[in-house]
């Protein structure tokens, strides 16, 4: 699993830090107690913030960039990286 955040703030790393927590903590013990796969599909929130998965596209933004087709967010199965 890789996770991103952009555009941290660094003149207030202390507080951003524990609002980054507060705000993504529940998906990261989503992800922990159900896996990848139980939670993306009981997580709407967690379901729309996969972009590869599957060795499939999943975000219009990667599929395009990649040139590669996007897949159906409903097909979305498990949560297998995209290279073995």
């Amino acid at each position: 699993m890789h996770y991103r955040v952009t555009n941290m703030p660094g003149a207030v790393h202390h507080t951003s830090t524990y609002a980054l927590t507060n705000a993504t903590l529940s998906y990261a013990r989503a992800l922990g107690d159900r896996g990848c796969a139980a939670a993306v599909a009981a997580g709407p929130a967690l379901r729309r913030g996969v972009d590869v998965a599957d060795g499939a596209m999943w975000h219009p933004g990667v599929s395009a960039a990649f040139d590669r087709p996007l897949a159906q967010r409903e097909a979305f199965a498990a949560c297998r990286p995209a290279l073995p």
